[in-house]
């Protein structure tokens, strides 16, 4: 998502906060956790999903070979 590209506090601006610090304490009392580990546990989950997906697709693609042949076909359109 968009909030990849943020800066923290820009993102305290956007949810309304004057400032990344009353921000990030707020954050931690709601969520148990600051806000940089909170992004970091989501790239992760991404990443994991996104390795996921890559391997369902590689099985897929080893079961059935004309697989290959679709999903070449449908990127290109």
């Amino acid at each position: 998502g968009e909030w990849k590209y943020k800066t923290l506090q820009a993102i305290a601006t956007e949810s309304g906060f004057g400032n990344r610090t009353t921000y990030s304490t707020v954050f931690k009392k709601v969520t148990g956790m600051n806000p940089s580990d909170f992004i970091k546990e989501l790239r992760e989950v991404e990443a994991d999903e996104q390795s996921g997906v890559n391997r369902i697709k590689e099985d897929c693609l080893k079961k059935c070979p004309e697989m290959k042949f679709l999903l070449t076909k449908k990127a290109a359109s």
